[in-house]
């Protein structure tokens, strides 16, 4: 895989996602963002990467997974939709893929419903940009087919349907609200059947969530990567919602603390 172009280009420039993560409020996606796909970040930026994930420099090498727990109204689904559509649009994989083969990006969710959201966002990324909408073949209710022979598509958090294709990137949505590990469908299984779809392309596999409970595989994932001494490959970011988000009003997160502190 190829990248067309650097992720801090894409961010800064007009033409591809200068508008779409804009200005202060941002920042500290962006960062997280350009750390992500293993580039340089600023002495300014390394400050606000060392807040996030506990480590003092960035990776240094594209990520192999990357987990963001941030609460909600924290701008994660724009954000992510950001970087899905960058692995999408922004990277040539014709030197992985055989002939005739399509890659997949996957968005799953605990429902169709909840990843269409992130859809509706990549739908208006393409939709705004013209350098990104000309490469769109086609669009479905649940799939956006790129000539970049990447599909995206919308799918059920299901480790049954999970399985099988090669696969460019795949984001969890709201990991911590798929079904527990003592249902039939548990969210450690779900991830660990998408894995190999990965291995080929060398893809990432982005889980973004809001903090629910000391199980499952956020709460793993937290307790092994994040800080200094976890994988350097494995980025765990921890972040309030107006962290990642500062132009939330502050008295949102007031009223939620004073109606349930632990919830909020």
């Amino acid at each position: 895989m190829t990248p067309l172009v650097s992720m801090r280009r894409a961010l800064e420039d007009p033409d591809l996602f200068g508008a779409i993560l804009a200005g202060p409020s941002w920042a500290t996606w962006r960062v997280v963002l350009i750390a992500g796909m293993g580039e340089a970040l600023t002495d300014e930026e390394r400050e606000t990467w060392a807040a996030l994930t506990g480590r003092e420099r960035e990776p240094g090498e594209r990520a192999e997974e990357l987990w963001a727990i941030v609460g909600r109204r924290g701008g994660k689904t724009r954000g992510i939709a950001v970087l899905g559509a960058y692995l999408a649009a922004l990277v040539d994989y014709s030197d992985i893929l055989a002939p005739g083969e399509r890659a997949s990006l996957p968005i799953m969710s605990a429902s169709t419903w909840q990843a269409s959201k992130a859809k509706q966002y990549l739908t208006g990324i393409f939709a705004t940009v013209p350098a990104l909408g000309k490469l769109v073949e086609s669009e479905t209710a649940d799939t956006i087919s790129l000539s970049t022979r990447v599909d995206i598509e919308i799918r059920p958090a299901s480790f049954r349907t999970a399985r099988g294709g090669t696969s460019c990137a795949a984001i969890a949505d709201e990991a911590a609200f798929w079904r527990s590990d003592t249902s039939a469908n548990p969210d450690v299984e779900i991830l660990n059947a998408v894995r190999p779809s990965l291995a080929t392309t060398g893809g990432l596999l982005a889980v973004i969530s809001s903090p629910y409970a000391r199980r499952g595989a956020l709460w793993d994932a937290y307790r092994r990567d994040y800080g200094p001494k976890g994988d350097p490959r494995v980025i765990v970011v921890k972040a309030a919602s107006r962290t990642m988000n500062p132009s939330l009003p502050a008295s949102v997160g007031d009223r939620a603390l004073e109606r349930d502190p632990a919830a909020a």
